[in-house]
């Protein structure tokens, strides 16, 4: 279904330091597609133009320094981390007509840990976001072939975890979608097949892959997703109408988990300014940890307030799956300010909050998670660029009687202070 592009270098700066403690590390059980206005749209003042053979778009390259007090996200024996890491963003398109294109977007790391325990690790991270799209228009239909890839490392991007250093998730999206418009009515129908496993423990504290296999039904998952979209045109840039899906998501054990879902959703921009993405329906699953019928709402909002001043929002409630077939029903509230102190210098802030039930995951039970986070980056020249964040998060929870969710024990609470520096150059 149609996805807004973004730079992969804003999709960053978000994923890390605003929506880590989201939904970034889980995936709805209805349809591997986020809501969007997930980021901010890039600052054409504060951007660059490269051209690599017959693509066209934003590169860069960025060295980083991240120190977190608690790495291995627990109350006790808490280890330090500090972090070196090598990023590159790329945000490029070969467009051969304005139907007829490829996009390329990558948000890669490669992270070498120094833990206080004497352990190291080298982890690679590919950050929610890179994919590859191929567009051609046939007709009147508009077809696309997609592959969507993420390496996810935080355990603060995943709320249902706790006890845990590094996820070490690896998940890969391939999907088809065809859509046909008459006059002011758009018909979407789309198959997409996720694959996603763990790459296995990061021996730096955090829990075994044998406990994940025993607590969830195996770390590996296969989803088979068919959605469909009826859109009618509000305005030229506005829809609103009617969504299914059905998903089939099975793994190595015995927790197949089937879903059929329906509702409305209104997607595009209300002004110039207000761009929304919303839907709501009911929720029918199949398969260990079912319960009877339940429901999904969602919204997410990018405002552009002014020339300087913008914001997103973004509020939900859906069931999820995090590593492997483990669920868990998620209420996720976050809210992100940004503004342009100069031409030069950008902050954000921002609050997170997610809370629910963990269902049938590591840590079966009640728990909350929430946090603020902040970001300040300055234009030391046109292509060179320093920011300085800082996150704190904090999860409240209990696990299961008898469970242990990490090597040291814990009880599925802790708390968590991120401090980042980055130099950035853009192409």
């Amino acid at each position: 279904m149609h996805r807004e592009i973004h730079s992969p270098a804003t999709v960053i700066a978000l994923a890390t330091f605003f929506l880590g403690a989201s939904a970034l590390a889980q995936q709805s059980v209805r349809t591997p597609e986020l809501p969007l206005y997930q980021s901010f749209q890039p600052n054409a003042a504060q951007s660059s133009f490269v051209h690599l053979g017959p693509f066209a778009g934003n590169a860069d390259v960025g060295l980083g320094y991240t120190f977190t007090d608690n790495a291995n996200t627990t109350e006790t024996n808490k280890i330090s981390l500090n972090e070196i890491d090598e990023k590159v963003d790329l945000d490029l398109a070969w467009v051969l007509s304005p139907f007829n294109r490829i996009d390329l977007s990558l948000g890669g790391e490669l992270q070498e840990n120094f833990y206080s325990n004497g352990t190291n690790a080298l982890n690679p991270v590919i950050l929610p976001g890179s994919e590859i799209r191929l567009q051609a228009k046939v007709g009147d239909v508009v077809l696309q072939a997609f592959e969507q890839f993420s390496i996810i490392q935080d355990p603060v991007s995943d709320p249902s975890v706790a006890g845990q250093t590094n996820l070490n998730r690896v998940a890969n999206t391939i999907g088809m979608s065809a859509l046909a418009t008459w006059s002011r009515v758009d018909f979407e129908l789309e198959f997409d097949y996720t694959y996603s496993d763990t790459l296995g423990d990061s021996g730096s504290g955090s829990a075994s892959a044998a406990n994940i296999s025993e607590q969830e039904g195996g770390v590996l998952r296969n989803s088979f997703h068919l959605g469909s979209r009826l859109g009618f045109e509000a305005l030229p840039n506005l829809s609103y109408g009617l969504q299914a899906d059905a998903s089939h998501n099975a793994g190595g054990g015995s927790n197949d988990f089937n879903v059929l879902s329906g509702g409305g959703f209104l997607r595009g921009h209300i002004t110039s300014l207000l761009a929304v993405d919303a839907g709501a329906g009911i929720l029918v699953g199949n398969g260990s940890g079912a319960g009877g019928p339940g429901y999904y709402a969602y919204i997410s909002a990018r405002h552009e307030f002014s020339h300087t001043f913008r914001m997103l929002l973004g509020i939900s409630h859906d069931t999820e799956f995090s590593s492997g077939l483990g669920l868990s029903t998620e209420n996720d509230f976050h809210f992100t300010a940004e503004v342009d102190l100069s031409r030069r210098w950008t902050v954000s802030v921002g609050p997170f909050l997610n809370f629910g039930n963990e269902i049938t995951g590591i840590l079966p039970g009640s728990y909350t998670q929430y946090g603020i986070a902040a970001d300040s980056s300055f234009a030391l020249s046109k292509r060179l660029v320093a920011a300085v964040s800082y996150r704190f998060a904090k999860r409240e929870g209990e696990g299961q009687a008898g469970v242990n969710v990490n090597q040291n024990g814990g009880s599925g609470s802790y708390t968590q202070n991120l401090f980042s520096f980055t130099l950035t150059y853009r192409f």
